[in-house]
């Protein structure tokens, strides 16, 4: 199985319309996945939301400083047994993590277990450890298709007192799910349908409720080689590293890069067909690539376009293909050369407000990062 990628779909309601909801959730994405946290403090409003803030956010900053998902889980769950007063900021928890790979880890707190969603069926998972009172662990591997459900204990817990109704459970919400893909109901829409449904049992004032959906699909994964290396005994390395890496779709970005490319496979390069542009230098065409492009002035112009509705733009070139494939591209793994260029800049490119290759890379990763891709970059 290839890469899967992972989207969020979450609904939510606080206690109160209009006032601070004390369910929170919070990602983190990183080379390996996606790490979603579920976070819940006591009751509702200003005071459970900073609680359940501090506790996402600590979970988030040991996993980013390279802790495990279980030794996060145990240190925060010594922390909120200690935070258990009325006075203090409690939150129960859930966290998971979802590898490129399709494996999911999940580690509860106090808080109702996941369900995994495959097919027609919904099944609340059994943990595979409880480590420690009132902390469990879940493990599965799903395929491209198949989803995570997290939900508070607003979602669980609704229907407690109200006549003649029962409390709903999580073998309720289990039901619910299974019904709506038995019903062939968009799985996407089962976070609304939950947190609908909670609110609609609890008639008479419902607690905070979250539902967060996580979705696998294959991923779209992009791979660009960019900028010759410094030593010109590493081209060959160069070229075998973009040439093993899977992908769908595979770009070379620069006139020296390309060279190499077509010296080390025995190619010569030759022009594209289409049309030439009064902004953009144009392609080229390279077997084993399906985009080559000239280096920095493309960079730069994808770069500048990429928050831009490229569907029905007037003009197509080098750049707006490239930004094209930056936008649907899930994981993006860039290959760059460290070597500079003397020629990559010249004066008019400079007044026309270009950077870099290395300065534009630094912020297209950036861009690319904020807007929830996986960005992997790897030095020659």
């Amino acid at each position: 199985m290839g890469t899967v990628h992972t989207e969020i779909n979450t609904a939510q309601t606080a206690h109160t319309p209009g006032k601070p909801c004390g369910d929170v959730v919070r990602t983190m994405i990183s080379e390996r996945g996606m790490i979603v946290v579920l976070a819940d403090g006591i009751r509702s409003g200003v005071r459970a939301q900073l609680a359940a803030e501090s506790c996402a956010a600590q979970i988030l900053c040991y996993l980013e400083n390279g802790d495990s998902l279980r030794k996060t889980a145990v240190r925060l769950r010594h922390v909120m047994e200690q935070n258990r007063a009325p006075d203090q900021p409690f939150a129960a928890f859930i966290v998971a993590q979802l590898r490129t790979d399709g494996v999911c880890t999940a580690v509860t707190y106090d808080i109702p277990p996941p369900l995994y969603l495959s097919g027609n069926s919904a099944t609340v998972l059994d943990p595979v450890s409880v480590s420690e009172p009132r902390l469990a662990e879940f493990r599965i591997k799903l395929e491209p298709g198949e989803s995570i459900l997290l939900v508070s204990d607003g979602i669980t817990e609704s229907g407690r007192g109200q006549a003649g109704l029962r409390v709903w459970s999580i073998a309720g919400v289990e039901d619910f799910c299974s019904d709506h893909l038995a019903a062939r109901l968009p799985v996407k829409e089962l976070p609304h349908e939950l947190v609908r449904e909670a609110v609609f049992r609890d008639r008479d004032g419902h607690d905070d409720c979250t539902a967060v959906l996580l979705h696998t699909r294959p991923s779209q994964n992009l791979v660009i080689l960019t900028g010759p290396p410094v030593r010109p005994e590493d081209d060959i390395k160069f070229v075998q590293r973009f040439q093993k890496i899977p992908a769908g779709q595979k770009v070379i970005c620069g006139g020296t890069t390309a060279s190499i490319f077509a010296r080390e496979t025995g190619q010569s390069i030759q022009p594209t067909p289409e049309s030439p542009s009064r902004f953009t230098p144009p392609g080229m065409d390279l077997q084993g690539a399906d985009l080559v492009t000239e280096g920095v002035v493309t960079l730069n112009q994808a770069y500048n376009l990429f928050d831009e509705d490229l569907e029905f733009w007037e003009e197509e070139n080098p750049a707006v293909n490239l930004c094209r494939k930056l936008q649907t591209a899930d994981r993006i793994h860039i290959l760059t050369g460290a070597a500079r260029n003397k020629n990559n800049l010249t004066a008019h490119s400079k007044q026309l407000g270009m950077i870099s290759r290395q300065d534009i890379l630094e912020l297209l990763t950036k861009k690319l990062k904020s807007a929830g891709k996986i960005v992997i970059v790897e030095p020659a």
